[in-house]
C-alpha cells in the first residue's frame, strides 16, 4: 500500500485501480493521470477528500482514454492566486461521482477545463467555488460531455471585466453537450457577459 497518491499513480499500470481508503489526502498537488487507470474512493466522497493548494495551476490533469477519477471530494483552500487554482484540466478521461469544492480561479479558463479529446464529467457536485476575471466554471473547448451534475452555491465575479459565465462553449464546431444538470443558487455578477451559458465559435448544446 502507498501513503503518497502521486507515488501510487506513478506505479499504476494500464487497467489498474488505485483505491483510496477513508481520510484526507494532502500530499496531492498537481496530480497527472496519463494512463488508463482508475482512481477511486473505497467508501465515496463523504469519506475521502483529496486536497490541493490554490497555488497549484491544476489539481488534476487527465490525459488518457479510459482514465477515470471516481467518488472523491476534490477540495482546495479557496485562496485567490492569479492564474492558478484549477480543479481539472481534462484532455481525455472521466470524472464521475465527485464533489468539487472550495476552488478559487482567477484569469485561468475555468474550474474544470475540457481542453481536447472527449472528456466526460458525470454525477458530480460543484459547490462553494469562485471564479473571477475572465474565468468560467466549466470551459468546453472540445467534444466534451457534462451530464447529471449539480452546480450549486458558486460565485462568478467578472471583476469589472466583460467576461465570465458558468459555462463557456468555445468548441469550433465540435459537439460539446451539457445535459440534465441542476444549476441553482449561484451568484453571477452583473459584469459577467453571458450569465449561465456563453457560446462562441459555433458548436455546443444544452439538453434538459
Amino acid at each position: 500500500a502507498f501513503t503518497n497518491l502521486a507515488a501510487a499513480l506513478a506505479f499504476a499500470e494500464i487497467g489498474m485501480h488505485v483505491v483510496l481508503t477513508d481520510g484526507v489526502y494532502t500530499n496531492a498537488n498537481g496530480l497527472s493521470v496519463g494512463r488508463a487507470v482508475t482512481i477511486e474512493s473505497e467508501n465515496g466522497p463523504t469519506k475521502t477528500t483529496v486536497f490541493t493548494s490554490s497555488s497549484v495551476k491544476d489539481a488534476w490533469t487527465l490525459n488518457a482514454e479510459g482514465c477515470a477519477v471516481r467518488g472523491l471530494t476534490i477540495a482546495s483552500d479557496n485562496k485567490d492566486v492569479y492564474g492558478c487554482g484549477r480543479a481539472f484540466d481534462i484532455l481525455n478521461g472521466t470524472v464521475d461521482s465527485c464533489v468539487i469544492t472550495n476552488f478559487f480561479v482567477r484569469y485561468y479558463d475555468g474550474v474544470i477545463m475540457f481542453r481536447s479529446g472527449a472528456g466526460t464529467m458525470s454525477n458530480c457536485l460543484v459547490t462553494g467555488c469562485t471564479t473571477k476575471q475572465r474565468t468560467y466554471f466549466v470551459y468546453l473547448a472540445t467534444e466534451a460531455t457534462v451530464e447529471n451534475c449539480r452546480f450549486v452555491n458558486n460565485v462568478c465575479d467578472a471583476d469589472s471585466n466583460a467576461y465570465g459565465a458558468l459555462f463557456r462553449f468555445n468548441t469550433n464546431g465540435k459537439d460539446a453537450v451539457v445535459r440534465n444538470c441542476l444549476i441553482a443558487g449561484n451568484d453571477i455578477g452583473l459584469t459577467c457577459d453571458a450569465g449561465i451559458f456563453y457560446f462562441v465559435n459555433n458548436g455546443g448544446r444544452v439538453e434538459n
